[in-house]
């Protein structure tokens, strides 16, 4: 490393500046600034809008499969989505007042976890992608605390 020195200087060099001597965190924490600002819509643009919630809680990854259906009613008057690429999706509902305090998430829809031959469909809680990929993957399908709509209006 310090053999080079003379070599930059030689090349045009003026100055040789080590990385330990270079201020980083100041601009790597304006750009995460600007990105914040422009995702909430600060620095006079649309920002995310009704999107942040959904990067917040799955991640940007999923930000371009997200498309919300507007006037879906299979959710209770709740507001509906769909992610999709190709021909696998996930219908989720945006919950306003999970838990009667006002508190805001997101249900995935499921097929009935008691009956193959049932066409109901059932919503179990989505925390994060992960809760996603075991929803579609199957993992959720035998849990015996999901209540399928269909079946639970008949009995």
């Amino acid at each position: 490393m310090v053999n080079s020195h003379r070599t930059l200087k030689a090349e045009g060099f003026p100055e040789i500046v080590f990385s330990d001597n270079l201020y980083r965190l100041l601009p790597f924490l304006e750009r995460l600034s600007e990105t914040r600002q422009a995702d909430l819509g600060l620095d006079g643009s649309d920002g995310l809008g009704d999107l942040l919630l959904v990067r917040r809680t799955f991640g940007e990854e999923i930000l371009p499969l997200w498309r919300w259906k507007p006037g879906s009613n299979i959710a209770g008057g709740d507001r509906v989505a769909e992610i999709r690429l190709g021909q696998q999706y996930l219908i989720l509902a945006l919950r306003t007042d999970v838990d009667g305090a006002g508190d805001i998430g997101f249900d995935v829809m499921v097929p009935c976890p008691h009956d193959d031959e049932c066409t109901g469909r059932a919503w179990v809680p989505a925390y994060s992608v992960t809760c996603l990929f075991r929803a579609l993957n199957g993992d959720l399908d035998a849990d015996e605390d999901i209540v399928c709509r269909l079946r639970e209006a008949h009995q």
